[in-house]
């Protein structure tokens, strides 16, 4: 039913078209109308157009036969617009401040002469439904993208808000140091940017959100972005950490770290990763532990993160390529006790609980990584009668220099003999040190094992380190005179007299499998030409002096596997050994490395000093041997 008045010229003309939805109640009681309202006005001069609509939901019961309800808009000279409902038994033309309208009304109601045949009502109302459910449909896809969208951000921004709850009421300083020395932290960070992103940037690029894509896609081409390299190196971090430390695995995912708990947590999935990375290392005890663990988990988190179902598949295959693995092992050497990482007794033979505490503790690798992971522990490898022939004392180290402040120095080791002399540096000479270095920081490199090869990046070492001349800050000139005052080697880079001062910083996990510094000793005349003309016309590493900048948390101690003892980093001091014997030879018993950091930062400054230039500071002995 419709109704048009063409009077003179108006100021505008809305046009209103009305979409009525019915609720079918017993005999239509009620009418639910879903109005469109799109609003034109039209310049009378310039037939500009502008659009708006509005949409209104309302409901109108109907209690008598045979009337009919009329929409009027009212318009005044603003902007606003009020929908009212008025009831008339006629339809006739309404003009309102100089508006006038055009309505048109589809209305359903139960009086047969209005609303027709039933049977064409019916097909009529099917043809609605039909048509409303494509609607439902388009709206129901749009909320679903929506609302997966939602539940992707808010998963990401729930993950966030655990991982740094703890540190909310510190400062920013306190909040990155937590954050940053917490190896499961660092895994969050890594995962959350690396994986868990790449899905947040796939929803939010679906719709129009340019503003929000425009500021993360900046974000997203910096530097410093995680990748691929970023994650699987967080991951090897906790696996690592895990198997030197043997941390329980119980207490480690629920954030326990050994002894410091913290709200950082891994979940199934976080254990799957692990799990996986330490199978495909073949360290298949430690893969079925983290396995069993991500299978505990799952059935907690009430398959949340990954279907307990699908750990289950993953730990029998585990499980039974251990027990694969093992026996061939056995066949090959009966008489040998396998490694602890790689294997325990047969996995099908034990049931679960025993399986995860009777873990052989002898190593098939060598004895040295045995004895450098418990020094790691904190184990103590000495008697006690060797550590009571150890001594501290002050030493002026008959230097002018040192008679008023002498050195406090202690005696770690007598064969090889080490050395840790304490406040060697101030506060403010280490933070001036490490302003230097954080900008040049690059991974480090180890001498690769092929002759001619050059240096490359190893997971040997997992740190970063930049390399200063003497001359590049008036302090680093200090630091090597006081190397030299200490040691009485000569120690300056800019004499050929040792090398350039090196900044290491260590991450989570960070560590140096046990090394010797000496370059040449037992080197064929081939593998020699893997080194420079300078190197080798400048000698051989006659000693180390390292420096500590900090304390460490947890962790990152300097180990010596063969002489038995451990340094622990202290804030300020030095410690110092000889590599070389006086004749010359390497000391192999000067073999050492570094513990993977648990929790925090480890700094360290490190000077080589070069044997040619210490030709009358340490002179050989009579015995050859020595």
């Amino acid at each position: 039913m419709s109704s048009y008045c063409d009077q003179r010229p108006v100021q505008s003309i809305l046009h209103v078209s009305i979409y009525v939805r019915t609720s079918l109640g017993h005999v239509f009681k009620n009418i639910f109308i879903f109005i469109v309202i799109t609003v034109k006005k039209l310049n009378a001069d310039r037939q500009d157009k502008r659009t708006r609509e509005i949409f209104l939901l309302t409901h109108f019961p109907i209690q008598e036969r045979g009337r009919i309800f009329t929409i009027i808009l009212s318009s005044t000279n603003s902007t606003d617009s009020t929908l009212f409902c008025q009831r008339k038994k006629t339809m006739g033309c309404l003009q309102v401040h100089h508006v006038y309208f055009s309505v048109f009304i589809i209305l359903l109601a139960r009086n047969p002469h209005v609303n027709g045949d039933v049977s064409t009502a019916s097909t009529d109302l099917s043809n609605v439904f039909r048509l409303e459910q494509q609607i439902v449909d388009v709206l129901g896809e749009l909320a679903a993208k929506t609302e997966a969208k939602l539940v992707v951000i808010r998963k990401y921004l729930k993950d966030y808000e655990q991982s740094v709850v703890e540190e909310k009421a510190a400062n920013k300083g306190e909040i990155m140091e937590h954050l940053t020395g917490n190896p499961i932290q660092a895994y969050r960070l890594m995962k959350r940017l690396y994986f868990d992103w790449q899905t947040v940037e796939k929803e939010i690029k679906f719709d129009n959100w340019q503003d929000a894509v425009s500021k993360l896609e900046l974000v997203r081409k910096n530097e410093i972005f995680p990748k691929e390299a970023d994650f699987f190196g967080a991951t090897s971090a906790i696996v690592r950490l895990q198997d030197t430390y043997e941390l329980n695995m119980t207490e480690l995912v629920r954030g326990n770290v050994r002894g410091m708990k913290t709200h950082a947590q891994l979940t199934a999935l976080d254990c799957l990763f692990m799990g996986k990375l330490a199978f495909n290392d073949g360290a298949y005890a430690r893969a079925v532990e983290w396995f069993e663990e991500s299978y505990i988990l799952a059935g907690s988190e009430n398959n949340e993160t990954i279907s307990q179902d699908h750990v289950a598949e993953i730990l029998q295959y585990a499980i039974g390529m251990h027990d694969m693995n093992l026996k061939q092992v056995k066949q090959k050497s009966p008489t040998s006790i396998p490694d602890s990482r790689s294997f325990r007794l047969p996995l099908k033979e034990k049931p679960a609980v025993a399986q995860r505490s009777e873990i052989i503790r002898s190593r098939d690798y060598s004895e040295d990584d045995t004895k450098f992971n418990a020094l790691c522990r904190g184990e103590k490898l000495l008697s006690e009668e060797s550590v009571a022939k150890l001594k501290c004392w002050y030493d002026s180290r008959r230097q002018p220099y040192f008679f008023l402040m002498p050195i406090k120095v202690e005696q770690n080791s007598i064969e090889p003999a080490i050395y840790i002399f304490y406040e060697m540096l101030s506060d403010a000479e280490i933070e001036t040190i490490k302003e230097l270095a954080a900008p040049q920081l690059k991974r480090a490199e180890v001498v690769r094992n092929k002759p001619g090869a050059g240096t490359e990046i190893s997971n040997v070492r997992t740190s970063k380190s930049a390399w200063f001349e003497d001359d590049v800050h008036p302090l680093m000139d200090r630091l090597s005179r006081r190397i030299s005052l200490v040691t009485g080697l000569k120690a300056y880079c800019s004499r050929d007299e040792a090398e350039m001062f090196q900044v290491a910083h260590y991450g989570i996990g960070g560590h140096y499998s046990p090394h010797h510094d000496y370059l040449f000793h037992k080197k064929t005349d081939k593998e020699l030409e893997n080194f420079s003309d300078w190197d080798r016309e400048m000698g051989d590493r006659i000693a180390t002096f390292m420096f500590y900048l900090n304390d460490v948390e947890r962790g990152g101690s300097t180990v010596f596997p063969l002489a038995g003892v451990a340094v622990t980093p202290v804030k300020g001091a030095a410690a110092f050994w000889y590599n070389l014997k006086r004749n010359g030879h390497g000391d192999t018993n000067t073999l050492h490395g570094a513990c993977p950091v648990l929790l925090g930062h480890k700094w360290v400054v490190n000077k080589w000093i070069r044997e040619k230039a210490q030709t009358f500071n340490r002179g050989c002995l009579l015995d050859p041997s020595e």
